[in-house]
């Protein structure tokens, strides 16, 4: 996952003001870390953006089951 995807999606899933903390919370690395990660000076974990991209599906989910209601 390139920085700019990362950045994008993790806004979407944790919040446009609060993403960074929640990131690096949810990782157990410091926010540096991420913001490493979101300027592309360090590249993001596998692990990371797999656990990303499920949080992205698991919150799609809520949203259309919510809609359907």
């Amino acid at each position: 996952m390139d920085h700019e995807n990362f950045s994008r999606l993790a806004r979407e899933v944790y919040g446009h003001f609060t993403w960074r903390s929640a990131v690096a919370r949810r990782h157990y690395v410091n926010r540096s870390t991420v913001y490493r990660w979101s300027i592309g000076e360090a590249p993001v974990p596998d692990r990371v953006a797999a656990d990303l991209h499920k949080e992205a599906a698991r919150k799609a989910r809520t949203i259309q089951a919510l809609v359907a209601e």
